[in-house]
C-alpha cells in the first residue's frame, strides 16, 4: 500500500500491513542471538534492536496520544465503516516515509533509541510484540469512532495535527520503513553470522 496515492485510509488495510510487518519482524529476528540483535555493522547505523526500540518509542508516544483521544471521542454514526479521508498534506507527510526512503530525516530527539551498548537487545523482539498487541487493540477501538473528526496531536509538535486514520497510516508506513532498514542491516556483509 502506498499512502501517497490514496485519498482514503481503510483500517482493514492498516491492520493487514501492521500484521504483515509484525510477522516479518518475527521471521527476521526469531533465530538471532542477543549479540546479533545488538550488532551495528557500520558506524551511525542502527542495530536491529535499536530499530525495534525506535518503533516501540515512536509508535508508543503516538499511541499515548491516540488512546487519550479515543477515551474522549464520541461513537461514530452508523454506516461510516472503518474508513477515513486523508488530506493532501497528510498524504504527503505519510507518503514521505514510504520505503525505500527517497528522503532521509534525522529522527526527533524524543524518538531516538538508546546507544547500541545500552539497548536491551535480547528483549527488543518481545517488547515490539507487546507493543503490536497494544497497537492492534487501539486500532480495534478506533473502528468505533469517526476517523475524520478525531484528531491526534503529534508528540513532536502541537502544530502537527493528524486525523485518526492518518495517524494509523503513519504508524503503519513508519514500521515498514524500519523493517526495510532492519533487512539492510541483517544483509550487510559484516553482520555476524
Amino acid at each position: 500500500m502506498t499512502w501517497m496515492a490514496s485519498k482514503t485510509v481503510d483500517l482493514d488495510q492498516v491492520e493487514a500491513g501492521l500484521r504483515r510487518t509484525w510477522q516479518q519482524v518475527r521471521e527476521l529476528t526469531d533465530n538471532l542471538r542477543t549479540e546479533q540483535l545488538g550488532c551495528s555493522p557500520e558506524p551511525r547505523r542502527w542495530s536491529l534492536a535499536q530499530c525495534l526500540e525506535h518503533l516501540v518509542t515512536t509508535d508508543g508516544l503516538y499511541l499515548d496520544k491516540v488512546e487519550a483521544v479515543l477515551a474522549k471521542a464520541p461513537a461514530k454514526a452508523a454506516g461510516h465503516g472503518a474508513r477515513g479521508h486523508l488530506r493532501l498534506w497528510e498524504r504527503l507527510f505519510v507518503g514521505s516515509l514510504e520505503p525505500p526512503p527517497k528522503m532521509r530525516f534525522p529522527a526527533p530527539k524524543i524518538f531516538l533509541p538508546a546507544d547500541a551498548e545500552t539497548v536491551p537487545s535480547g528483549d527488543s523482539p518481545e517488547r515490539f510484540s507487546e507493543h503490536q498487541e497494544r497497537l492492534l487493540a487501539c486500532l480495534e477501538r478506533a473502528r468505533t469512532v469517526d476517523l475524520d473528526r478525531t484528531i491526534v496531536v503529534s508528540p513532536v509538535s502541537r502544530l502537527i495535527r493528524l486525523r485518526l486514520g492518518a495517524a494509523f497510516a503513519l504508524v503503519e508506513v513508519h514500521q515498514r520503513r524500519h523493517l526495510e532498514q532492519m533487512r539492510r542491516v541483517a544483509e550487510h556483509p559484516d553482520f555476524p553470522g
